[in-house]
């Protein structure tokens, strides 16, 4: 029965396609508009003398379903677009009011080309950039004391242009000496060895 339904659901889709609207529509267009002698050539010279007013409806009816589909294609892909502006804004703000220890998470992964990071999941600084999508929690790797985070890649490319997280290589050598990166360093791979100040 769930079959049944499935089969059902998948001829809906397609009928409802704008793929399905453009082949009828083409079809009926050719049926209505064809020479005399091309449609005897192809054999709908008859279909065409007896069925003309649903075929002319078939194509008016195609012809307002893919006007409609086109209408809806546009407003969903400027949409999507305006979505994605919201999204980028409202990341690079979040990127632009972070805390210090936030900053020093982030700054870190950019320093060492990292997209990951293992952070206790009860250190607060963590805990903010994970609600404020900044990170996430990389379920299933890790222990009850340290867990990995990723940044998503769409902060992670926002996150590498960002005015804040430019670096020369004078500045990743000095921010490799500084204690707040050799704590967190250690902190990667041992948690009796993380500090947080």
């Amino acid at each position: 029965m769930a079959e049944d339904f499935g089969f059902l659901r998948s001829v809906k889709e397609a009928v409802l396609s704008w793929q399905f609207s453009l082949i009828c529509f083409l079809a009926t267009a050719a049926c209505l508009f064809v020479s005399e002698a091309s449609a005897r050539a192809i054999g709908i010279d008859g279909l065409r003398q007896d069925f003309r007013p649903y075929v002319g409806g078939g194509f008016l009816t195609f012809g307002s379903a893919l006007a409609v589909h086109s209408i809806l294609g546009v407003r969903n892909t400027v949409l999507r677009s305006r979505a994605e502006r919201e999204r980028r804004r409202t990341i690079v703000n979040r990127l632009s009011s972070l805390s210090s220890a936030e900053g020093e998470i982030l700054r870190f992964c950019v320093v060492n080309g990292q997209q990951s990071v293992n952070l206790p999941l009860s250190y607060e600084p963590g805990k903010s950039l994970v609600h404020k999508n900044l990170l996430a929690e990389a379920f299933g790797y890790g222990n009850g004391l340290l867990w990995a985070h990723t940044i998503p890649d769409e902060v992670w490319v926002l996150l590498r242009e960002h005015s804040s997280f430019q670096f020369s290589e004078d500045d990743i050598q000095q921010a490799k000496t500084a204690d707040w990166f050799r704590s967190m360093a250690r902190g990667q791979h041992n948690w009796m060895e993380w500090r947080v100040h």
